[in-house]
């Protein structure tokens, strides 16, 4: 699949989940999507925008709409995602509308690092056999 137009077609398709609490502003999240997926994202803008956000630890929708980014972007680190799932930690088990995981993000991302693939697969197993509508396993992406 073309992954740039498959991020992009999968943050359109995602929505914000019932479980989700954004108490400081409704707009950050937004926001912090679109920083997330700039070249000016770092660790410590990351964690900043991060901390003015109230969001439930079980909610997945918000940790995907999050992590997916972060995990797409080529400018990711391992501090990035650790960030993101110390934030929202259900993120790392989160799957999208299309059954992608962060690892399939991640593997579709040509920059990232072993170590960044395994922490998110410590994180979860299981998202190494996850396939996405379209048959495909993360290491297949």
């Amino acid at each position: 699949p073309n992954g740039e137009t498959q991020l992009s077609d999968q943050m359109q398709q995602l929505n914000i989940g019932q479980n989700a609490t954004i108490q400081s502003n409704p707009s950050s999240l937004p926001e912090l999507r679109a920083y997330c997926q700039s070249d000016s994202l770092t660790k410590h803008g990351l964690r900043e925008r991060l901390s003015h956000l109230n969001l439930r630890v079980e909610d997945s929708t918000c940790g995907i709409l999050l992590i997916d980014v972060v995990c797409a972007n080529e400018c990711v680190t391992h501090e990035m995602v650790q960030c993101v799932i110390e934030h929202v930690p259900g993120a790392v088990s989160a799957v999208d509308r299309r059954g992608g995981t962060p690892l399939h993000f991640l593997c579709w991302n040509k920059n990232v690092t072993l170590d960044i693939v395994r922490y998110v697969i410590e994180g979860n197993p299981h998202a190494l056999r996850t396939r996405d509508e379209g048959g495909w396993t993360p290491l297949i992406w």
